[in-house]
């Protein structure tokens, strides 16, 4: 837009410090693994959305399997407003709740969003674990919650996770990589105490600790900082 920035000031996520709350860390989790939906809903069927609707697929696919011999409680909160305009996809030919339970049955509870509530960030801090079948920035702010987290890649290439840590993704097709079974089995079996005292440099690369670090209040400070010494050259 062709505006000249002097200065950046990065803050982490806004809403995550708005809807924080400090009273559902050390609860027992409600549900061992959540999977935040990332249904692309109606904003038309270019490659990006193809890509990532039949990766999604691929992951659900193989969790659906892996849920079926485990006694885990599971749930998936959904991406669009159940009625909304993005509910149902004309190119997928479901709701988004009607494709969760072609592929899971009752194996799966399923969360409605909402979005004037921001029912995302308690529902994520009472899970034990969290994963995505595509890149959302959700999991960053799980992450930065100290949350387990997981993002899965079934895309065939790099392209959409090129900017994840190994610690954090799981590559199918990476030959290398350890099985989906035993990167999930891993991920589950960390004590959440063992995962931060492990991740906890790579948590505060991603995004400042909201335990500890207030995005609101810092970009108060900072806003008053500025008008302060504006005003002191008289600008």
């Amino acid at each position: 837009m062709n505006y000249r920035v002097d200065n950046f000031y990065p803050v982490g996520s806004l809403n995550l410090s708005l809807n924080f709350d400090d009273q559902l860390t050390d609860i027992k989790p409600k549900y061992d693994l959540l999977v935040v939906s990332c249904w692309r809903g109606n904003i038309g069927y270019a490659r990006d959305v193809e890509d990532s609707m039949n990766a999604m697929r691929l992951m659900d696919e193989n969790l659906a399997k892996y849920l079926q011999n485990r006694d885990l409680k599971a749930a998936v909160i959904t991406r669009s407003e159940r009625g909304s305009d993005h509910w149902f996809m004309s190119e997928i030919g479901f709701t988004e709740e009607d494709y969760y339970k072609s592929i899971y049955g009752d194996l799966i509870e399923i969360i409605d969003v909402n979005f004037v509530q921001r029912n995302i960030y308690p529902v994520m801090q009472t899970a034990g674990a969290i994963i995505a079948g595509f890149s959302t920035t959700c999991l960053i702010e799980a992450y930065a919650m100290r949350k387990k987290v997981l993002y899965m890649n079934f895309c065939g290439s790099n392209k959409y996770h090129r900017d994840f840590k190994p610690e954090i993704l799981f590559d199918a097709h990476d030959d290398k990589s350890p099985s989906f079974e035993s990167r999930l089995n891993d991920l589950l079996e960390f004590s959440s105490q063992e995962y931060y005292t492990k991740h906890k440099d790579t948590m505060e690369y991603y995004m400042p600790d909201p335990l500890t670090f207030s995005t609101r209040d810092v970009i108060r400070k900072g806003i008053s900082e500025i008008i302060l010494h504006n005003s002191a050259y008289g600008v």
